[in-house]
């Protein structure tokens, strides 16, 4: 998962937590641990995207972009399953 790409989001910290909350959601109800991890680390990419991150970021701004995040690639999920 290398998309979307942002340079400051390498600065921020605790993104990993937030990527662990995620996995942890998701597995927890009942999602495939592969599909699980791949929602969780592109909607914790995407509610970087959504905070608009700048090096003085914190990571409790993109925990507030989650619903969000997670909406879009959950979206996109389905979008791609209905193609297959």
């Amino acid at each position: 998962m290398d998309r979307p790409s942002f340079d400051a989001m390498v600065a921020i910290g605790d993104t990993g937590d937030t990527l662990t909350g995620l996995l942890t959601v998701l597995c927890g109800a009942e999602l495939e641990p592969a599909k699980a991890a791949v929602l969780a680390a592109g909607a914790n990419r995407w509610a970087g995207h959504f905070a608009d991150p700048n090096p003085a970021t914190q990571v409790i701004e993109l925990i507030d972009k989650i619903p969000q995040a997670l909406s879009k690639v959950m979206a996109s999920s389905y979008e791609e399953k209905a193609h297959d």
